[in-house]
């Protein structure tokens, strides 16, 4: 608690007799200025895609470790993406499910009216959704690559039409092509 302090607020400067800061069980934090709640600052909403995968599910990790940020997370698990790794997640750190909100979607397939309803207003879009492993782009790089194609192409559509501050595209190694040694 702080007391008999100026605080300055967009160059203004004020008389304030006491200044509290009251830490909520979900980390977040509520300052009270001589008894008045400020508001909070601004949550940002991300779609975070392909969250079920290795990268993906450590990126969200990041996110809900680092930020008070409200995180959208999609995958199909169809692939390599794991409900276990963000289950694992969420067993030691149950203060972060009120911050996320999973849903399963194939993104080779717009989304539906209900589901861009669910997503809500998104802030950023952080795209890691793809098939990966070399060995199954070799293996079959038709349905690989339209794969991956496709599910970004329906991002950047989505984010043609919704407008987020900032769009992030990730990618496999397989665009790379093979080490030259």
């Amino acid at each position: 608690m702080l007391k008999d302090v100026t605080l300055t607020v967009q160059g203004r400067e004020a008389e304030v007799t006491n200044i509290t800061v009251e830490h909520g069980n979900n980390g977040l934090s509520k300052v009270r200025v001589d008894g008045v709640i400020l508001p909070p600052k601004i949550k940002r909403r991300v779609l975070l895609t392909g969250v079920g995968g290795f990268v993906a599910s450590h990126a969200l990790a990041h996110l809900m470790t680092h930020t008070d940020w409200e995180i959208v997370g999609t995958d199909s698990f169809r692939h390599r993406g794991k409900t276990d790794r963000i289950a694992e997640m969420f067993r030691k750190h149950p203060e972060w499910r009120e911050r996320f909100y999973c849903v399963t979607h194939d993104l080779t397939a717009p989304f539906s009216s209900q589901m861009i309803e669910q997503i809500g207003k998104i802030d950023y879009i952080v795209n890691y959704a793809s098939e990966s492993h070399v060995d199954r782009s070799q293996a079959d790089p038709l349905n690989f690559t339209e794969n991956n194609v496709s599910s970004t192409l329906q991002m950047l559509e989505y984010a043609r039409k919704h407008v987020p501050k900032v769009f992030l595209q990730f990618s496999t190694d397989e665009v790379y092509g093979a080490m030259q040694h």
